[in-house]
């Protein structure tokens, strides 16, 4: 007998940069996220994300478009 079961999944794409020091993430301003360092934290994107440090988060509600700014290659993904 086949049981039905609920399956959700989530897209966890990797972008190549020339350095993540220089890199953004624009178009999730104003978008709540969940902190997965910071287990049981929401908080809001006040402005583009740079990548300063380690980062886990879960973003919800978000912009159709989102870019990447690469500085270092002097391009946006």
């Amino acid at each position: 007998m086949v049981t039905p079961f609920r399956l959700t999944s989530a897209l966890h794409p990797y972008f190549a940069v020339g350095d993540i020091a220089s890199a953004s993430v624009e178009g999730l301003e104003g978008r709540s996220y969940v902190d997965q360092l910071r287990p049981g934290t929401l908080d809001r994107e006040s402005a583009p994300v740079e990548i300063a440090r380690e980062i886990d988060r879960i973003y919800q509600d978000t912009a159709e478009t989102v870019h990447i700014t690469d500085r270092s290659r002097a391009r946006r993904i």
